[in-house]
C-alpha cells in the first residue's frame, strides 16, 4: 500500500515495483498473523507466574519497533528489511513463549516427583501415572532435541504448543492427587522417624553391651 501511494501511477507497472509491493504485503500479513499467535501464547504463560513473560514481551516490543520504522520509512528496501526483522522477532516471541511454557511444566513435574520421592505412586492414586511419565519424557526429548532448522518454523512451535496443553492436563490430574499423596507422605515420614529411632536405640544398646563387657 505504501508503494502504491508513494510512486506515480505510471511506475506501478514496473516489475521491480510490483514485486516490492507484493513482498511488503506478504510480509505485513505474516507479521500480523505471527504477532497474534505470539500474543495468544503470551497470555498462556502470563497465567503461570510473574516474570515468565518478559522475554516474549521484549521480542514483541522489538517487532513493534521495526513495524513502526517500516510504516514511517521512505526507502523501499529498508521497509522490506524492517518487516523481515519484525517477523523474526515475532517468530522468536512464539518460540520463547512455547519453550518457556514447556520448561515450566517439565520443572513442575520434576518438583512434584521430588516432593513425593518417599511415596510409592501407583495407579490407585494416579491411574495414568506410568503412561503420563512416558508422555512427559517424550515431550521433554522433543523440546531438548529441536533441530536448528525447526526453530524458525511456525508449524513446529504450534505442534509443541499442543504438547503444552497435554502437559497442562496431566499436571492438573497429578495436582488433584496431592491430598492422597500428602496422607501417604505423612505415614512414610512417621515410619521413617520410627525406624530411625529404633536404629539409634539399637546402636546405643550395642555400645552399652560392649561397654558392660569391657567393665
Amino acid at each position: 500500500m505504501f508503494l502504491l501511494i508513494k510512486y506515480p501511477l505510471k511506475w506501478c507497472a514496473c516489475p521491480g515495483t510490483l514485486e516490492k509491493i507484493k513482498t511488503i504485503k506478504t510480509l505485513q500479513a505474516e507479521v500480523k498473523k505471527t504477532f497474534k499467535l505470539a500474543e495468544t501464547y503470551l497470555k498462556q504463560i502470563e497465567l503461570l507466574g510473574e516474570g515468565l513473560s518478559f522475554p516474549v514481551i521484549n521480542e514483541l516490543r522489538y517487532a513493534g519497533f521495526h513495524v513502526l520504522h517500516a510504516v514511517s520509512g521512505d526507502n523501499d528496501d529498508q521497509i522490506i528489511n524492517d518487516y523481515r526483522e519484525a517477523l523474526e522477532h515475532c517468530r522468536r516471541a512464539v518460540s520463547d513463549a512455547v519453550s518457556l511454557r514447556l520448561h515450566f511444566y517439565i520443572n513442575e513435574f520434576a518438583a512434584f516427583e521430588d516432593a513425593y520421592e518417599r511415596v510409592i505412586i501407583d495407579t490407585s492414586v494416579i491411574p495414568s501415572y506410568l503412561q503420563d511419565r512416558k508422555t512427559i519424557k517424550q515431550i521433554r526429548n522433543r523440546l531438548f532435541n529441536i533441530k536448528p532448522e525447526d526453530k524458525t518454523k511456525e508449524q513446529h512451535w504450534q505442534e509443541l504448543s499442543k504438547d503444552c496443553d497435554l502437559l497442562k492436563n496431566i499436571f492438573e490430574l497429578w495436582d488433584e492427587a496431592r491430598p492422597n499423596l500428602n496422607k501417604k507422605l505423612v505415614i512414610e515420614q512417621r515410619n521413617y522417624r520410627i525406624q530411625t529411632a529404633i536404629l539409634i536405640l539399637t546402636f546405643i544398646g550395642l555400645i552399652f553391651a560392649i561397654m558392660t563387657r569391657l567393665l
